[in-house]
């Protein structure tokens, strides 16, 4: 080491910062690859060889403090395979980032086919000599000059020469390789590979600069080791050229980063994912921060307990970090992804007419266009047999009549890019799932802020179109079922009305003149109490299912609740106490209201027919209501309680979840449980916008 302790500890730290920054962008190519193709494996593979020689450029930093040649030797001699092969991969991976074995008769191909088979004809050798041949001259032969042992060319060991050659010319092709790149047939990987071009072109021309670098200190040295001695040249001076070049490679890769984590073009997919640019950005917190302190600790001399303490103690405070910054991320996500995955009343909107039924698609679908996509225009427009139930297209920003564009026939094999103009309204199309098959296609255009569209993004826009489809269709089919239910409903009551009408008004007086006639005939006083019976029973009939229909035709709820009670029930209770809200309520839907009615009916029935003792106490029926946030009614009776209810396949029991699973249908909920003194209460509770009379 220099002796200088802050030199000394900046040169470490950076080493180390290189090393875990180069192993982690290695790993997450070969693991979060789609599809590990060459290229793929091939950069992978050198950013591997990068991590492994900083690891024997930060073995030797730290074996140097002891000067245990041993160890030197070692890592000097192995650190040379990686110096050699990291060049020639990194030329041969932007040959396949720029499309030399896509196109094999592109200009590309015609420019480097020869270059490529030289450095490889001469990289192959040159590691196949330092493997097996071993050229590279001891540390301590470094030391004392002694290179006699050492295959030499003009007193010039051959391996210095030929290394940073190939080094030198590696870089420098492959930056002819990105600055003439092969058209890509993919127009979504030419627009990613054309934004990392320039963090790749950096990464090129500081890797150029350290080839240079290396061959003048290379020259340098070995030009004054013949005058003067290798130890002419100052410790400190070495550091220095060597803290430089470690920290030019660490700004190369963190532009070599950015391209991998921002566009993901090293990995095989057409479309980034906005979580790994997240983990980048603490990865690099957590590089800096361990290689800061593990580079002092080394220093130091720290006992090993006391590295390994602190070695622990960070990891732990690193993997809490990245723990805390993954739950704020899901917690971001479900905020954004609220809308969707609340209730959307598809039944509630339905019964009340006087929303509109697309408006909360619309809201959906700005949310998804401004809070997650971040884009300037969408468009979702309904296809397949979805298309007629979900109605016309919605559009962002909402458009009385949006432009459609056409749908492309290459939908069904996932996201099509339509341009890369800027001109152009529309630049993807995303299709839209069903199990029947193609029901939509959202079209967006580009980013507020022109970036690209992550993977998270369309995977989310893919998603959201496909559940604001789903619920138009259902409040659509609802909404019909429930106006032919309507309908059928109405339809009902005027045939029932025409039968009741006609027995009043022809069965009835027949039946009456057939009986005036019998009476006056000799011997009809047999069948006269028959039929005087049939007339009574009829006539009955009549009175008692039209004063509850006459009374239903009135707005006023707690009327017709009066008059079911004192015509249905006249003698079933000693007692009805009423307890009526002083707030007036409002006209309610007649479907709602018929099903609130009856389900009082069930519960004022049931009480009637199982509430009563034995021993013969009065029986007392309270029907409450109150109108607050929502119309609450309560059924109470001081009968034998709710322990005595008749058994689940009772037809009392029965009755009670048909009308249970009624008001759920509406909106609406109930309960039944025993009163704390005695008897049984039952209570019904519906909110305002589900039974609200629409305007």
């Amino acid at each position: 080491m220099t002796g200088l302790a802050l030199l000394d500890w900046a040169i470490i730290a950076v080493s180390l910062f290189n090393t875990i920054v180069l192993l982690w962008l290695g790993l997450i190519v070969l693991l979060n690859a789609d599809l590990r193709n060459s290229g793929v494996l091939l950069m992978g593979g050198g950013l591997l060889l990068g991590a492994a020689f900083f690891i024997t450029h930060t073995a030797i930093l730290g074996q140097s403090l002891s000067f245990n040649y041993d160890g030197l030797n070692f890592w000097w001699q192995s650190g040379w395979l990686p110096v050699t092969a990291a060049p020639y991969v990194w030329y041969v991976v932007i040959l396949w980032f720029s499309g030399f074995w896509n196109r094999p008769h592109s200009p590309l191909f015609r420019r480097h086919a020869l270059w490529l088979s030289l450095a490889t004809l001469i990289g192959v050798v040159l590691l196949l000599w330092m493997i097996f041949a071993n050229p590279i001259p001891a540390f301590e032969s470094i030391i004392a000059l002694d290179l006699a042992k050492t295959p030499s060319l003009f007193g010039i060991p051959i391996v210095f020469v030929a290394a940073p050659l190939l080094m030198v010319s590696c870089i420098g092709l492959s930056i002819d390789a990105l600055l003439h790149p092969a058209p890509s047939s993919q127009p979504a990987v030419a627009i990613g590979r054309q934004r990392a071009r320039p963090w790749l072109l950096g990464t090129s021309g500081l890797l150029l600069a350290v080839s240079v670098l290396v061959c003048y200190f290379v020259a340098r040295v070995l030009g004054q080791s013949e005058r003067a001695g290798l130890f002419s040249i100052r410790a400190d001076s070495i550091g220095w050229f060597d803290l430089a070049l470690s920290l030019l490679i660490a700004v190369g890769n963190l532009a070599l980063g950015q391209a991998i984590v921002t566009y993901e073009v090293f990995t095989g997919r057409i479309l980034p994912r906005r979580r790994l640019n997240r983990q980048w950005r603490i990865v690099l917190l957590i590089a800096l921060v361990l290689a800061v302190i593990v580079s002092w600790s080394i220093l130091l001399q720290l006992r090993l307990i006391y590295g390994l303490l602190l070695t622990v103690v960070m990891a732990v405070a690193m993997v809490a970090v990245y723990s805390w910054r993954t739950f704020e991320e899901h917690e971001a996500l479900i905020r954004q992804l609220r809308p969707f995955v609340g209730s959307h009343r598809t039944l509630t909107r339905a019964l009340s007419l006087s929303q509109d039924g697309a408006s909360r698609a619309q809201e959906l679908l700005d949310a998804t266009c401004h809070d997650v996509l971040n884009t300037n225009r969408g468009l979702l427009l309904p296809l397949g047999p979805f298309a007629s139930l979900a109605g016309a297209a919605l559009a962002y920003p909402k458009a009385v009549t949006p432009l459609v564009p056409p749908v492309p026939a290459s939908l069904e094999d996932g996201p099509v890019l339509l341009s890369t103009e800027a001109v152009q309204t529309y630049h993807w199309a995303i299709p839209l799932w069903a199990e029947r098959g193609l029901i939509g296609a959202l079209f967006l255009s580009k980013k507020t802020d022109g970036g690209l569209y992550s993977q998270e993004e369309i995977d989310i826009a893919q998603a959201s179109g496909e559940r604001i489809i789903d619920m138009l269709v259902s409040e659509t089919m609802t909404e019909r079922l429930l106006k032919l239910q309507r309908k059928r409903t109405t339809a009902s009551r005027v045939v029932d009305l025409a039968t009741r009408r006609t027995l009043h008004d022809e069965v009835l007086p027949t039946l009456h003149d057939a009986i005036l006639q019998i009476s006056a005939l000799p011997g009809g006083s047999d069948a006269l109490p028959a039929l005087t019976n049939v007339h009574q029973q009829i006539s009955d009939l009549i009175r008692v299912s039209l004063v509850p229909l006459q009374a239903s035709k009135q707005a006023d709820l707690v009327a017709e609740l009066r008059a079911l009670i004192a015509h249905e029930f006249p003698a079933a209770f000693e007692r009805v106490d009423w307890q009526i809200t002083d707030r007036p309520l409002p006209p309610l839907d007649p479907l709602a209201k018929d099903v609130l009615v009856n389900a009082v009916r069930e519960f004022v029935r049931n009480a009637a027919l199982h509430a009563r003792s034995k021993n013969g106490d009065p029986l007392h029926l309270t029907l409450e209501i109150q109108a607050r946030d929502a119309l609450y009614i309560h059924v109470e009776d001081n009968g034998i309680g709710i322990d005595h209810v008749p058994p689940a396949d009772s037809p009392g029991h029965n009755g009670l979840a048909l009308h249970r699973t009624l008001l759920n249908i509406v909106g609406g909920e109930c309960y039944v449980e025993p009163r704390p003194e005695r008897g049984t209460r039952a209570t019904i509770i519906l909110p305002w916008q589900s039974i609200a009379e629409p305007d």
